[in-house]
C-alpha cells in the first residue's frame, strides 16, 4: 500500500505540494532539501523555481 492510496498526496508519490492558497504548486521530493534551504535563506526565485504549477 501506498500513501496516497489511504490519504491523497502521500510521501509515495512523486511530489509534495508547497505553498499558500491561492498558489499551490508541486515540488519533487528530490528538489525538497534544497527548497527548504532556499526557504530559510529568503531565496523566493529559487523556491518557485524548483517547483512545478498544480494542475
Amino acid at each position: 500500500m501506498r500513501g496516497s492510496d489511504v490519504v491523497p498526496y502521500g510521501w509515495d508519490d512523486a511530489f509534495i505540494v508547497v505553498g499558500g492558497l491561492p498558489r499551490l504548486r508541486r515540488l519533487p521530493h528530490e528538489a525538497l532539501e534544497d527548497y527548504v534551504l532556499a526557504v530559510v535563506e529568503g531565496r523566493e526565485g529559487d523556491m518557485l523555481a524548483m517547483t512545478l504549477p498544480y494542475e
